[in-house]
């Protein structure tokens, strides 16, 4: 998949030509349904390589990878939050410093 880079005075000039219809169109979608109904609803990552778009508090990780719920020496917890996704770097990090930490102390 190829990214292009968007110059700041095109992405505005974009916007502002589409600003009425886009206006009309984020003003109908917010009064449909609260974002955080549209977004909470998603169970599982986007598919693809692991890239991680915005905040915490408001962002996604696409392609993530689950925790497991237990492993030697762990165990996800609050299962329920949903939150137990991460890069699949991590989720290795996770799981080796999990086998490897007694051995060091």
């Amino acid at each position: 998949m190829s990214s292009q880079r968007v110059s700041g005075h095109a992405a505005w000039r974009a916007i502002v030509r589409a600003g009425p219809a886009l206006a009309l169109i984020m003003c109908s979608a917010a009064a449909a349904e609260p974002a955080k109904f549209t977004f909470g609803a998603i169970t599982a990552p986007a598919q693809g390589d692991a890239v991680a778009h915005g905040r915490y508090a408001a962002g996604c990780l696409a392609g993530a990878v689950p925790l497991p719920e237990t492993g030697p020496g762990w165990q996800a917890m609050r299962l329920s939050r949903n939150r137990y996704w991460g890069h699949s770097a991590m989720i290795a990090f996770i799981e080796r410093l999990a086998r490897n930490g007694p051995s060091v102390g």
